[in-house]
């Protein structure tokens, strides 16, 4: 059962182009040659998330606290474009739907106040390495298509929108800066990469130091809790 039914970030909106977050890299994120060709367990699967003071320390932060999390896809009341979503947000029922996986666990974790900065951490557990491969692969070209465009979603408390910044490809990782709609700059950085069954996916949404390497480490970190 879901113990977070929504989690939302304050609307807001980008009047300024960050350039220099992400840049274009020719290529696909897909499987490394050698990757683990063994499976992370039903059992194992919960503890690859990140505790607070992990997260803190990928996020660069002295302290994040646990908002919420949630064992099924987050579920949204509408999206603008369902088939772009996936780049905005984290572990959405509608992208994830019909992927076949087996489990999912997601949250949100938050600096004290007057600190704005979130991060998200999503997993997904599937049958194969080589079907999380195929979703890290058709997510990385869909981020690419959808580069560029402005996708809100609303939620029972909230609604945001954002407009999708262009994906760059690095080791596996495919991640983009997107910026949220009237916040002068505020934004998220998402990241998304595959380690053995496993989908991993992070979030870092701030006002302030925009850049990838947020969520790069955060998704990181919880790929390297991988233990096979």
């Amino acid at each position: 059962m879901s113990r977070l039914r929504a989690l939302t970030v304050a609307t807001a909106c980008a009047t300024t182009v960050l350039s220099a977050c992400a840049s274009t890299v020719e290529g696909t994120a897909h499987l490394a040659a050698g990757a683990a060709s063994k499976n992370v367990t039903a059992d194992a699967f919960d503890a690859l998330l990140l505790s607070p003071g992990d997260a803190a320390a990928a996020a660069g932060t002295p302290t994040l606290s646990l908002d919420g999390d949630s064992t099924d896809p987050a579920q949204a009341q509408s999206l603008s474009d369902a088939s772009c979503s996936g780049a905005g947000w984290v572990l959405l029922n509608d992208v994830y739907h019909g992927t076949g996986y087996l489990q999912v666990h997601w949250g949100r974790w938050s600096a004290p106040k007057p600190t704005y900065l979130m991060v998200f951490q999503g997993i997904a557990r599937y049958p194969t390495s080589l079907k999380a491969n195929d979703f890290l692969t058709q997510s990385t070209k869909k981020w690419t298509e959808c580069a560029g465009k402005s996708v809100s979603r609303q939620f029972s408390d909230g609604s945001d929108v954002v407009t999708l910044g262009t994906p760059a490809v690095q080791d596996g990782m495919v991640t983009t800066v997107n910026l949220f709609e009237g916040g002068g700059g505020s934004g998220c950085s998402h990241s998304l990469t595959v380690k053995a069954n496993v989908v991993i996916e992070a979030m870092a949404c701030t006002d302030t130091n925009l850049t990838p390497q947020r969520s790069q480490a955060v998704a990181t970190a919880i790929a390297d809790r991988v233990q096979l």
